[in-house]
């Protein structure tokens, strides 16, 4: 929105561009108005054609438009120009075939010129005319042409504006005829649609929005985009029909204004995305949203594009192609979370590696299916990528083509297994994924929409044995953990379980979707452990059981509460407390855990519920250094702290034992030593085998 404008009229702006590229710059700007309202007034219109008599088209040349305005304007049409200026327009559509032409201004001055200069033609009328009180039969018009009228009239959404636009359009369905036709040209900034869609609720108009092909370099006028709203009169009992027209000509049916609308809006950003990249003004690594008309909603693009520049200059092998120029970059479905394509220091290093100044890296869409594989996906995008190629790139010549990378043959497989929303989450998709082009390795995700590029949960689905109807079934694999933070943690659950007599006590804090929980629940099961989990979102406890397989036994006890809240509670009770509760609230700068888990307070109250023994493990992600430090601070003063920093993720393992170091080691086994002695040296691969024995096999 703040790039975009939000606040300032689109006309001002659009005609602002026009006259700082002017030969006449100096007249053209004192002509601006004084302020948006006077686009509405006669005084205004009257003193800019008395010392601009020169043609001034707005919105685009007959040849822009052409195609579109002949699309639903036949010569036998009657057809009614309303603001119509100096443009050419009328002229150039009398000369084309369609001489039944009246045209009205508000402004004297410019109608008595184009009377005179259009004395020739002569069934073609100029009328000085106020198109909010037209003088005009009912039913006069088959057609009319508003190219930037209705942008004038609103200006802004004041009251005035929309009761202007009101009586504007009463006029129009008023003057034309059932079956006729308002071809409205337009910015489309949002109040300006809004009031244009409110006229024609429940009125039967059949309404179309295309939008107009776009010229992105430098040099253009505005990097505003152009649209040609076509409202077709109809009886108030035939159903309203809504369409999309892209600037291709591929049309999408909508459900009603709202769709349209988004439809607009993306354009828009994508036109002032466009314009920014071209002109060097966007940030590193900036990316935008893709839609296409093949999409079957709005709601979510089928692409997101990120553009990489390469920060290192690079050897240009042929500066006449586009080779080590620019080069398309797809990321396979399921494969998007990882470090290398999820994060600007990853898109970098693949910027780098595939050796091309600037890399374009391509997202796609889990609510969106891709029929046809990887070279589809090329046909699909081919006509869009050269937007997005630097000034030094050339379009395809010679049968030279925009190279298109990807990791595999593949674009990967992702199923939608449940959709839900989570009142303290939001909306959240639970998924299928194969991600290597053989189908040997199969994942089950829990995404959460807002935040699509952190995987929330992760397990690893075994095949089983063929059905009788040859089908393959998959159940998971817990003897699988995905996060390498996970296996910090367990690696610290080991050492707690080792030679005891009896069970070892935990308290896990933050269920998830039972990825953690769901591995320690099976080692429940073979009495090592008996564990509590404290959730405070009860959805997410159900889909830890439906869609994880996490199991809740005598030995693993669930509870739907805030740890916050319980853990107090508790005192001298567990061997091992596991935090790994997230914070929703982004402005904090620390996405786990919670920040009321790690105050002076609480963590007094966490290490007064361990054992004399006991081990806290919590989970810290937190990008604000500062932050992150005070925090470590925090828990180093109450216990004696090891942290692991996992290689490639913002995760940091924080082990803190009540115990000191070399108390633990007098008082340990030498399996115990041996993994805090991996602990101390972070060298996590040699740690696994160690716990490894506490899991339940696959089998």
């Amino acid at each position: 929105a703040e790039y975009m404008g939000k606040d300032r009229c689109y006309l001002l702006n659009y005609y602002n561009s026009k006259f700082c590229n002017s030969n006449n710059r100096l007249i053209d700007m004192a002509l601006l108005p004084q302020t948006v309202d006077d686009f509405s007034k006669e005084a205004y219109w009257d003193k800019f054609f008395k010392k601009r008599s020169q043609t001034f088209e707005w919105y685009g040349e007959y040849t822009d438009l052409c195609d579109i305005l002949h699309k639903y304007i036949k010569p036998s049409d009657r057809l009614l120009v309303v603001g119509c200026g100096n443009s050419r327009l009328s002229e150039q559509l009398y000369d084309a075939g369609i001489i039944r032409i009246d045209n009205i201004d508000i402004s004297s001055i410019v109608v008595n010129q184009m009377a005179l200069c259009n004395a020739h033609r002569d069934s073609m009328k100029f009328i000085c005319m106020d198109a909010t009180s037209m003088e005009f039969d009912d039913g006069s018009y088959s057609v009319i042409i508003d190219k930037g009228t209705t942008d004038a009239l609103t200006p802004d959404s004041t009251p005035s504006s929309v009761d202007r636009i009101h009586r504007l359009y009463n006029e129009y369905n008023r003057v034309l005829r059932t079956g006729g036709r308002i071809i409205c040209v337009t910015l489309a900034q949002s109040h300006v649609i809004s009031s244009i869609f409110s006229n024609f609720d429940d009125r039967g108009w059949s309404l179309r929005v295309h939008s107009i092909p776009l010229n992105h370099d430098k040099s253009s006028d505005s990097h505003l985009p152009v649209f040609v709203i076509v409202a077709t009169k109809f009886m108030p009992s035939i159903n309203s029909v809504y369409e999309w027209f892209n600037a291709t000509g591929k049309s999408q049916r909508c459900q009603g204004t709202d769709e349209l609308s988004k439809f607009i809006a993306n354009e828009q950003e994508y036109s002032m995305f466009l314009h920014q990249l071209q002109n060097n003004n966007l940030s590193e690594d900036s990316s935008i949203n893709l839609y296409s008309p093949s999409c079957v909603t709005v709601d979510h693009p089928r692409y997101h594009l990120y553009i990489v520049d390469l920060k290192t200059s690079h050897p240009i092998k042929n500066s006449r192609t586009n080779y080590n120029i620019f080069a398309v970059f797809i990321v396979p479905q399921g494969r998007e979370t990882e470090w290398l394509f999820s994060t600007s220091e990853g898109r970098n290093q693949l910027a780098e590696s595939a050796g091309y100044q600037r890399l374009l890296v391509v997202a796609l869409n889990r609510f969106h299916s891709y029929e046809g594989g990887l070279e589809a996906i090329k046909s699909e995008l081919s006509s869009r990528v050269m937007d997005f190629a630097p000034s030094n790139a050339v379009s395809v010549v010679s049968g030279e083509q925009t190279p298109f990378l990807s990791v595999g043959e593949g674009i990967g497989e992702r199923t939608i297994l449940h959709r839900g929303v989570s009142i303290m989450s939001g909306e959240y998709v639970v998924e299928d994924v194969v991600i290597d082009d053989k189908h040997t390795e199969k994942y089950r995700r829990l995404i959460f929409t807002n935040n699509s590029n952190v995987i929330q949960s992760e397990s690893k689905l075994i095949r089983k044995k063929k059905t009788k109807k040859n089908a393959h079934k998959y159940s998971i694999d817990h003897s699988y953990l995905s996060c390498n933070y996970h296996k910090s943690m367990l690696a610290g659950v080991a050492m707690v379980t080792n030679c005891r007599l009896t069970p070892a006590r935990l308290l896990l804090v933050g269920l998830g979707g039972g990825g953690l929980a769901s591995h320690l629940s099976h080692i429940c099961l073979s009495g090592e452990i008996e564990m509590d989990c404290f959730e405070i979102d009860s959805e997410m406890v159900e889909v830890a059981k439906s869609w994880f397989d996490f199991r809740e036994s005598t030995n693993c006890r669930v509870r739907v509460a805030d740890g916050l809240s319980v853990i107090p509670e508790y005192r001298d009770t567990f061997d091992c407390i596991l935090i790994d509760a997230d914070c929703k609230d982004l402005t904090v700068g620390m996405s786990f855990p919670h920040p009321g888990f790690v105050t002076p307070q609480f963590l007094q109250i966490i290490k007064d519920a361990l054992t004399h023994d006991g081990v806290l493990l919590l989970n810290l992600v937190c990008r604000n250094d500062k932050l992150k430090h005070d925090v470590l601070n925090e828990i180093s003063s109450l216990f004696h702290v090891k942290i692991y920093n996992v290689e490639d993720e913002l995760n940091t393992t924080v082990l803190g034992f009540r115990q000191s170091i070399v108390d633990l080691e007098h008082t340990t086994s030498m399996s115990n030593r041996e993994i805090l002695n991996q602990i101390f040296t972070q060298d996590i691969q040699e740690l696994i085998p160690l716990f490894k024995q506490y899991s339940i096999s696959s089998e």
